[in-house]
């Protein structure tokens, strides 16, 4: 599990490294990446308290619900859209562009906020660390990345023509 570990943080890493690196919209799409996997996991938290009942994965993360699930996959589309609107995002973006990145962000980055708390349980850990108070630690304000930053970079990669 340490060797999935580090090869799974390192893809998270590499993949960051290699989106900011994009010719033209790197620097943008990496900004917009973290905010929105961040919105995602703050609509999520919200909602899921104030109008989840039904656990989602109870076994690998007992306080997530279906409707905060649901909830914060909407924020990180709505908040990619209003960037959209405000003419965030550059030229060769199409709005189908813009609503990929935000299922990206809002689906995938919510698979690898399972995938960390899945490890975890199966470490016996509840958090990752303490330096961050309530957040089962550092590695939990990044866990959303681990999946949504490869995705990204390939779909920057292979469908937005940059550079």
């Amino acid at each position: 599990m340490l060797v999935f570990s580090f090869v799974w943080l390192g893809l998270m890493l590499g993949s960051l490294s290699e989106l900011r690196n994009l010719p033209d919209i790197g620097f943008k799409i990496t900004l917009v990446l973290f905010l929105s996997v961040w919105i995602c996991d703050t609509g999520a938290f919200f909602f899921g308290k104030k109008f989840g009942k039904k656990k989602i994965l109870p076994d690998v993360s007992p306080k997530k619900t279906w409707v905060g699930t649901i909830a914060g996959f909407i924020c990180s589309v709505i908040f990619l859209l209003i960037l959209n609107q405000f003419g965030y995002f550059p030229e060769l973006f199409t709005l189908i562009d813009v609503l990929a990145l935000g299922i990206i962000a809002g689906l995938f980055g919510q698979f690898g906020d399972w995938a960390e708390s899945l490890l975890k349980r199966e470490a016996g850990v509840k958090d990752t660390s303490n330096i961050l108070a309530g957040h089962g630690g550092i590695l939990d304000r990044f866990d959303s990345l681990t999946f949504a930053a490869p995705l990204t970079l390939i779909y920057c990669t292979y469908f937005i023509k940059a550079g």
